[in-house]
């Protein structure tokens, strides 16, 4: 306490008066004979005249008083107040600087010009007061001794002097607690606990600790317990200020927990938590205790359980077939009883998410879509069977504004209505009363389920799984359903006898019901409500199917089913409508939309069969990583897009995982007309993804989206010119027809899959492919529908697609794209020419084919595959296999850009891709006509044979005829190999070849999967999955150019899936064995182990070089060394791109830069100097031209001194003093243009240099020289004088060749950001070699977070790693900073209690046998673990954000390091604890200012020039380099 808070008075009139007592009391207390004064730094607002009052009575000294920029001041009175006493008083800084400098400036102390000590407050930046802060013997007065200061005036007052409680409050908010409050907080709570009466005091301290930002608590009673109890209190807050989805279901949950008779006031809580979290509000607070929080939140879960062990999913219908199979019966039935009614909360409290618990450490998450549960439930009423939307705009505005709209419902049982008329003639008649009957089955069946609407919208096959008796009810609907249709049918000619416009009016209304129509001026579409017992079905059925069936299904089939569930079809394809009364234009509507779970059906010439999603990701990966340039800033342009949310939501993964640095999206309409780009398709959060990344509050800049409308894809072309693409997709407005197909009743829609029907047409020489429409109840309505169209029962209808988009257009965008691809439905046959042609391929429901002008690209990339093998393809060898890769191999010449192949060396999947272009062309030059060769390289194909990932399946399937009307399928597995023996054996025993090994493993696998679908048990995965085969071969079939004999081909894959033919499957190995000297092929008939027939043919190297050089000899073994070199010369110059060829960069490579630098460098550096970089009289000459540069600029200087030129490893430092007036800034504008006029290449950076009167204009230098660490260990801390507790570091060198130390202890936490090739790693590599080497092992602890897996692995073998070992895995991560925040900061600060120390300096002072370690966590990449953890990733973030709040004082150290630090990548809570800052290159300023608080970052040079920022002083440094020998020799002391 000090001595003159003993003498103050006991009353405060407010809390700045007790704030400006305290700071007098500290103020005085400071003023000593050891100092020269003392500064104060932004001080809270306080009594300027209460200050001044006890300064000058209590003033030992002649004091210079300097009140700057403090505004509650008013001078000219307070300088009244210093009359008569030795303070005099300014708020001029000249004034003040004069003072120490003993300048006259008017004042005096008799006689004196100067004062014997100084004070100074101050608030804001003051240039001229920075050298104060330096200069020896003033004093900076810690704000944490303001607060001090008035806990001790506290404890001082009356009220509380002999009480043990209130002591212990006053002091741990003194002592422990002294840094987490504000200290206007701290007085407006003192000032409030003093009451008139003394106990009323005594009470407030705890109904009045709202004021600190703390529950209010009446239990501060022991005083023994009063430190760890407000400590928890505080711990509690921040955890309802930063709830996790765990913590927030505790809320709810803790309501269902308690008794009846104290729900409500639970639930008034609960409401209060929550309006805190949401508005932070301190006053809530007053009204919630300590207890009662810390209740419900125990009550309601156990918080010690790792939060990381429960993830969230959203592949719901994939979690609860999983359930299934698991027997988790009690989880699905209760998820099921549960949720309609959590998601018609949800829509009541405006939520759009319901997440709900399921197994224990799992979550499931369901969004809610409340404009769409309003709309159905509407339309969907017991009495409402669907109806009409008459008018809308379009279908988002329908959905949200149809109660302001005209609407009409389908009601069976209206008085008007067709059934209720047929209802009368059955009574009056005696007629139809079966059909009538059957109808009120129907009807009451359907009853049966609205109350269930909202898990048949958002969840029905978990509803139908978990509810046995919802199942039944739906089941028993659906057959009241079939009912209806068949005795409509087989009635319908005999009700047209009684009325024939009655009867049409009757089956039309029929076929609405459970639709609703949106009947626009002059278009129409069609949603069918989740009853629909068409939609219904595929949900139901595959539920029974799944319960009875799951104790006969093989792991194989369940995981078949696990993967396939989420992408059910919409079964119902197509909906014929209209031509009668409700409707008067007949339509036939296509599905080609969903909203939630519901189809969408829209007029032909608007469909848009499928969609993009399957194929974008794979573009934009293989795109960005054959031209890396591009992922700086990405150009891509969609025509006529299907639905742009999914090109967004691409880009913002990419940008997440910072593949892509920038990207601007073009939507441009030509045959459709401008739609909104977020349509309402997507969910709330990938919607928010998109608004952040492309929206206008965005941090970056660097994202955008165009929409543009052309007349005419010539117009789009000429738009371009001048403003080029990287990759264009046209979604083809292909030319749609209605057509007339026999019916196949052959085929049946199954609830997983809608097969195709085949059908060869003669005439047009062609094979037809439309969906089935066959299956009981889809057969059934196919015939109502015939009935009612008056069709032949024989026929259906169905959409025919023919392309739309033109060669000529192609070949036009190719002058402004590099790549250009087509998106089209599914065609009768191949719609796609060869030239230019890098790929064709089918991508989930729609097929694409990609066209490229950069055919030079992939030859380049296929010449340094073949090469590897001494094999010497010339031009037109390559452009031949080119063609034939394009044509032949499922996605084409794309299937050449990999990791191996745009690296350098041989590699597994190199050897794999050559292996498979050399065993195709042998197959079509080996096997007879007619024949079908394909790679199963489909994910599609894969996904549906169940055939696994591509190390367990085979590669190609051929397909030829037998001599009995079936088919030869071979299963041909394709090894490239130097040695043979890694792959497979052939042993000969007793005259059988015996093969054997990993090869004959893969081809059984999937010859054995594929005997399966034609020979084994049947059940609920065969038909759909012999389908998917069906259908591969088909289109294979269609898109062969120049096939013949398509009627037979059809009439055979027809018969044999039918049945009705044989199918023979063979497995075979091709051996491509490129070092084989073999002179001829070898085929091998053998078996395998287990009396199997196996096939292997080995190609040896003559063969190779037959296939691939067209029959010229091995020319490499025969050349001159000189026509060698002149080859590989000449091959160097053709590995150049022409960047001619288009205006957008089209570099090759350019992966990522190492942080290190060449050897060559390295060299260089050891003959440099430690302490000199550069001779300064190299640039004197520079120091003239600068002058004049800056004259011409207009800013004035006193002078540039050419003899204080500092040249440092990394930049050279001119230094300028300003004239009078002049400002900093207006050197700062003037970087740019500082940089052109003087032919620098990079923009100087200008700061501040502390302590002098210059301001540094640093120059990057051309070449940086590498700073090795090593060469500065004899600049480290003595051993001896580190303290416990300490971290010393080198940071790095000064520009003025100094080296720069820090200490982390003080930092106490570090954010390290900075662009690939900058230095960020080694830099992190640095501060754990400064570690190791100053402290030991013995006096440290590392946490070391490598999410990458590639920077940090080599440090396991340091003894002193928290976990024993680097964290690569997410959830361990996760798993450490819960333990950390649970576990061990809680017993580090009780080691500190029962010490009775403040932090771990002084409890190591104490303790030195039983000393705390330190523990540095060193995250590398830490917005790449925080997408690994996906939906766990906001519990991580809190548990990271409280170890920055409070682990300083336990000695707990973060270094969080990132590549972009946005705001989203590091929020800004947490960056507000990491107080030392160390920024290398930044692509923009903008992520500069996110990182150190001003620009300079972009424009570092690189390779570990970097900016150091502690608190407000930021300092250019050259980090020191440590190479791997470095590395090296510190591993092998623990290995």
């Amino acid at each position: 306490m000090s001595e003159t808070t003993q003498t103050q008075d006991s009353s405060f009139e407010s809390n700045e008066d007790l704030i400006g007592k305290a700071i007098a009391n500290e103020t005085v207390d400071q003023l000593t004979e050891e100092n020269i004064g003392v500064i104060i730094e932004s001080p809270p607002r306080f009594d300027a005249e209460e200050f001044v009052d006890i300064l000058c009575s209590n003033a030992r000294y002649d004091v210079g008083l300097a009140m700057v920029s403090i505004d509650e001041a008013d001078i000219d009175d307070l300088q009244s107040r210093t009359e008569d006493s030795s303070v005099r008083l300014t708020d001029k800084v000249s004034v003040a600087v004069n003072w120490r400098n003993g300048t006259d400036t008017g004042f005096e102390w008799d006689g004196r010009i100067e004062p014997e000590k100084l004070v100074i407050l101050v608030r804001g930046d003051h240039a001229r007061l920075n050298s104060m802060k330096d200069f020896e013997g003033m004093v900076d007065l810690p704000l944490a001794e303001i607060t001090r200061e008035i806990t001790d005036q506290m404890q001082a007052q009356k009220q509380f002097a002999d009480s043990p409680p209130a002591q212990a409050i006053w002091k741990t908010l003194g002592s422990d607690l002294f840094d987490r409050f504000e200290i206007p907080a701290v007085a407006d709570y003192a000032t409030s606990t003093l009451k008139e009466s003394k106990q009323a005091s005594l009470d407030a301290l705890g109904s009045e600790l709202y004021r600190l930002r703390l529950f209010n608590d009446p239990g501060l009673n022991n005083p023994d317990e009063i430190p760890d109890r407000l400590s928890d209190n505080l711990d509690l807050v921040l955890r309802v200020s930063h709830m996790s989805n765990r913590d927030r279901r505790r809320l709810t949950n803790s309501v269902t927990k308690v008794d009846d008779s104290e729900r409500e006031e639970r639930e008034k809580s609960v409401a209060k938590l929550r309006r805190f979290e949401r508005t932070g509000d301190s006053e809530i607070l007053s009204d919630l205790t300590y207890n009662e929080v810390k209740e419900i939140f125990s009550n309601s879960g156990q918080s010690s359980q790792r939060r990381s062990t429960t993830r969230t999913r959203r592949d719901v219908e994939s979690a609860s077939v999983e359930a299934v199979f698991d027997d988790n019966n009690e989880e699905l039935e209760r998820l099921s009883e549960e949720f309609d009614d959590q998601y018609r909360e949800a829509v009541e409290e405006e939520e759009n998410r319901v997440d709900m618990e399921f197994t224990g450490d799992e979550q499931l998450a369901f969004d809610v879509n409340d404009d769409l549960y309003y709309f159905i439930e509407h339309f969907v009423t017991e009495d409402s069977f669907g109806g009409i939307i008459h008018n809308p705009e379009d279908r988002q505005s329908a959905i949200k504004n149809f109660q302001a709209l005209r609407t009409e419902k389908f009601q069976p049982r209206g008085e008007d209505s067709s059934f209720e008329k047929l209802r009368r003639v059955a009574e009056n008649s005696g007629k139809f009363e079966d059909l009538v009957a059957s109808i009120d089955r129907y009807v009451t069946a359907r009853s049966e389920l609205v109350d269930a609407l909202p898990g048949l919208l958002s969840a029905p096959l978990i509803r139908l799984l978990g509810d046995d008796d919802l199942l039944e009810s739906a089941e028993n609907y659906i057959e009241a359903y079939r009912e209806v249709q068949d005795k409509l049918d087989k009635k319908y000619r005999e009700i047209q006898d009684v009325s024939s416009e009655g009867s049409s009016k009757l089956l039309s209304d029929f076929l609405l019901f459970d639709t609703v129509i949106l009947e626009y001026e002059d278009d129409r579409e069609l949603v069918l409500s989740p009853l629909h017992p068409l939609h219904l079905w595929k949900y139901s059925e595959l539920a029974r199917e799944m319960k009875d069936e799951k104790e006969s299904l093989t792991e194989e089939e369940r995981n078949f089913l696990i993967n396939s569930v989420e992408e059910q079809p919409h079964v119902l394809r197509s909906i014929h409508v209209g031509g009668n009364y409700r409707l008067a234009d007949e339509t036939y509507l296509v599905q080609s939309a969903e909203i939630d779970r519901l189809p969408v059906y829209t007029r032909i010439e608007n469909a848009a069969e499928g969609t993009n999603s399957k194929f974008y990701d794979y573009v934009l990966d293989k795109f960005t990583s054959a031209y890396p340039p591009s992922q700086r800033h990405l150009k891509i342009s969609v025509i006529d897009p299907l639905d742009p949310v999914d090109l967004l939501s691409d880009i913002a993964d990419l940008a997440e995982k910072e593949e892509i640095q920038g990207a601007t999206v073009e939507f441009a309409f030509i045959e459709d007309e401008e739609k909104p780009v977020l349509n309402g398709t997507a969910s709330p959060s990938v919607s928010e993804d998109i608004t952040n990344l492309f929206g206008p509050d965005n941090d970056s800049g660097e994202f955008e989206i165009v929409t543009t409308e052309h007349p005419s894809y010539d117009s789009y072309a000429e738009s371009l010119k001048g403003d080029p693409q990287h990759f264009i997709l046209i979604n083809d407005q292909s030319n749609f027809s209605i057509q007339t197909f026999e019916r196949d009743a052959e085929t049946t829609i199954h609830p997983l899959y809608v097969p195709k029907e085949f059908d060869y047409d003669l005439l047009e020489d062609k094979i037809n492919i439309s969906p089935s429409k066959e299956g009981v109840l889809f057969s059934e309505y196919q015939d109502l529908i015939n009935q009612l169209y008056n069709q032949r029962q024989a026929i259906h209808n169905a959409e025919v697609n023919e392309l739309n988009v033109e060669k000529e257009t192609i070949d036009d965008l190719l002058d402004s794209a590099i790549w250009v691809s087509i998106s089209s439905p599914p065609m009768n046959g191949n719609p796609f020419w060869k030239d230019n042609l890098i790929s064709r391929e089918r991508r989930g429901e729609r097929d694409f084919a990609t066209y490229s002008e950069d055919i030079d690209y992939f030859r380049r990339v296929l010449r340094r595959i073949i090469t590897e093998y001494r094999l010497a393809p010339d031009d037109t060898d390559l452009e031949d296999i080119a063609e034939r890769i394009a044509d032949l191999q499922q996605s084409g010449l794309l299937r050449l850009i990999t990791r191996e192949t745009l690296g350098s060396g041989k590699s597994r999947n190199t050897k794999g891709l050559l292996g498979s272009i050399i065993a195709v062309q042998w197959l079509q030059q080996t096997l007879a006509d007619p024949k079908l060769i394909f790679s199963i390289d489909n994910p599609r194909t894969r996904e549906w044979l169940n055939l696994g990932d591509s190390e367990s399946r085979a590669d190609i399937l051929t397909v030829q005829f037998d001599d009995d009307g079936g088919l030869i399928l071979d299963i041909i597995e394709i090894k490239t190999l130097e040695e043979t023996s890694g792959a497979y054996t052939v042993k000969d025993e007793d005259g059988t070849k015996v093969v054997e090994g990993n090869a004959a493993d893969q081809v059984f696998e999937t010859t054995d999967t594929i005997r399966g679908l034609f020979t084994g048990d049947k059940n609920l995965t065969t038909s759909p999955r012999k389908e998917a085969l069906r259908e591969q071969l088909y289109y294979e079939l269609t898109s062969a150019e120049g096939m013949q004999g398509k009627q037979e081909w059809a009439d055979r894959i027809n018969d044999v899936f039918k049945g009705d033919a044989q199918i023979e499957i063979n497995p075979r190995i091709v051996s491509v064995e490129v070092a084989s000297e073999a002179t001829s092929e070898e085929r091998i008939d053998g078996v395998t182990p287990n009396a199997q027939s196996i096939r292997v043919d080995k190609l040896p190297r003559q063969s190779i070089k037959r296939l691939i050089v067209s029959g010229i000899e091995d020319r490499e073994d025969q050349r001159p060394e000189e026509d060698a070199e002149e080859e590989a010369v000449a091959e160097e110059e053709t590995d150049e791109i022409d960047e001619s060829e288009t205006e957008v960069d089209r570099e090759e490579t350019g992966g990522e830069e190492e942080d290190t630098v060449g050897d060559d460098e390295k060299t260089d550096v050891n003959t440099e100097s430690a302490d000199r970089f550069g001779d300064p009289e190299e640039y004197t000459d520079l120091v003239e031209t600068l002058k004049r540069v800056l004259n011409e600029f207009k800013i004035n200087i006193r002078n540039i001194d050419p003899d204080d030129i500092d040249v440092g490893p990394n930049v050279v430092r001119f230094k300028i003093r300003l004239a009078p007036g002049e400002k900093q800034s207006s050197l700062e504008q003037r970087t740019e243009d500082i940089a052109r006029e003087m032919a620098f290449e990079k923009e100087p950076i200008v700061q501040r240099l502390p302590g002098t009167e210059y301001v540094a204009l640093d120059v990057p230098r051309e070449n940086n020289v590498v700073v090795p660490q090593r060469d500065y260990r004899d600049r480290y801390k003595p051993s001896d004088e580190i303290e416990t507790s300490s971290l010393p570091f080198l940071a790095g060198v000064t520009p003025d060749g100094d080296v720069y130390r820090s200490d982390l202890s003080e930092a106490p936490h570090m954010l390290v950001g900075g662009a690939t090739g900058s230095g960020k790693t080694v830099f992190l590599y640095s501060l754990i070699m400064n570690f190791m080497e100053q402290k030991g092992e013995d006096n440290v602890e590392f946490a070391l977070v490598d999410p990458k897996e590639t920077d940090f692995i080599f440090f396991d073998a340091l003894p002193n790693l928290s976990n024993g070992e680097v964290i690569t895995d997410a959830e361990d991560a996760a798993n450490l900073f819960e333990w950390l925040v649970e576990d061990e900061i809680p017993r580090r600060k009780q080691l500190l209690r029962e010490s009775v120390c403040r932090d771990i300096g002084e409890y190591n002072e104490q303790n030195p046998d039983d000393q705390m370690k330190p523990i540095v966590v060193i995250i590398d990449e830490y917005s790449d673990l925080l997408q690994q953890l996906g939906e766990d990733a906001d519990d991580t973030e809190d548990n990271v954000r409280r170890i920055a709040q409070i682990a300083r004082a336990q000695g707990i150290h973060l270094v969080i390091s990132t590549q972009r630090p946005s705001h989203q990548a590091i929020d800004t809570d947490l960056r507000a604890n990491l107080d030392t800052r160390v920024a290398f290159r930044l692509p923009k300023q903008s992520d500069s200012r996110i990182l150190i608080d001003e620009g300079g970052a972009e424009e570092l040079g690189g390779d570990g020039d970097m900016l150091l920022k502690e608190a407000d002083r930021t300092t250019r440094l050259q980090g020191l380099y440590v190479d791997s020998d470095d590395i090296r020799n510190l591993i092998n002391q623990y290995r």
